[in-house]
């Protein structure tokens, strides 16, 4: 379980780092969704093993867990606590979220930090890495 830090910076940036440290451990991540970084993380991904306690701030769009249908990011898109706590008893959630997180960690991988930090910076040659 990633619950999120609530200090305004920790809870601003900080939790996606947590998230993806513990994905890349491959054991099967239950992920707390408040903030705008973590928002904008499930948007991209729309990670399936996530449960939300606040509310959200409805700027992004999500499979929602209830409705199965793309829709504004709500508190009610996600598993409750005691929802996902439920899920997460059956082998096949957790194998799935474990499987969905090693495709995540793919983009966070030293290689793929040094490659995007180049390409930031201007860089524009291949990679053989």
């Amino acid at each position: 379980v990633v619950p999120t830090k609530n200090h305004t910076l920790k809870l601003k940036y900080s939790n996606v780092q947590r998230a993806v440290s513990q994905m890349r451990s491959g054991v099967p991540v239950l992920l707390e969704v408040w903030g705008e970084v973590l928002e904008d993380f499930m948007e991209r991904y729309d990670y399936q093993c996530a449960f939300a306690r606040h509310n959200t701030t409805g700027k992004f769009t999500i499979t929602s867990k209830v409705t199965g249908e793309r829709e504004n990011m709500t508190q009610s898109s996600f598993w409750t606590w005691e929802q996902a706590i439920e899920e997460m008893k059956k082998p096949e959630i957790r194998q799935a979220c474990q499987r969905q997180a090693l495709e995540i960690i793919k983009e966070y991988s030293p290689t793929a930090i040094g490659k995007k930090f180049l390409r930031s910076v201007g860089y524009q040659g291949d990679f053989d890495c």
